[in-house]
């Protein structure tokens, strides 16, 4: 009788053993899930930043081809409206996403005629219903040009 209660506990505890050791390996698979499935959310953040810095630099570009000939009224609206569409765009996008912030880059000029760049920071408002209702301005900062 006592051998097979030793019998019986050496297999209980082997048993018990062995489904520790289970539930221990599929938390850590889920762990690593979690974390590819983060990493994989950077590598798409990131690769959507390049793609708005490019759109940046293609705006830069047509400013910096207006700054050329600042006496050209035509080829400064035109770039106007160029960057009034592209931010348009982003904005439009940005919004239908419900993302919490936003940093746009902004082109203008000092009180001397130099260019400089600015960052605005947005983030969502909502109604008193928890609504959706648009962006505020929450500031923005003045970047070297």
């Amino acid at each position: 009788m006592g051998v097979v209660f030793i019998i019986l506990s050496i297999g209980t505890t082997i048993l018990m053993s062995l489904i520790q050791r289970q539930l221990l390996l599929d938390f850590y698979k889920q762990g690593l899930q979690i974390l590819a499935d983060e990493k994989a959310a950077q590598v798409n953040n990131f690769l959507e930043f390049q793609k708005e810095k490019q759109k940046i630099i293609t705006t830069m570009n047509v400013f910096k081809e207006a700054l050329k000939d600042p006496n050209n009224k035509t080829k400064i609206e035109l770039v106007r409206e160029e960057i009034k569409e592209k931010t348009r765009q982003i904005f439009e996008n940005f919004s239908a996403n419900c993302q919490p912030f936003r940093i746009v880059n902004v082109g203008g000029n000092d009180a001397q005629g130099k260019p400089v760049m600015s960052e605005q920071y947005f983030t969502p408002n909502f109604d008193d219903a928890g609504k959706f209702i648009g962006y505020r301005v929450l500031g923005w900062v003045i970047k070297n040009s």
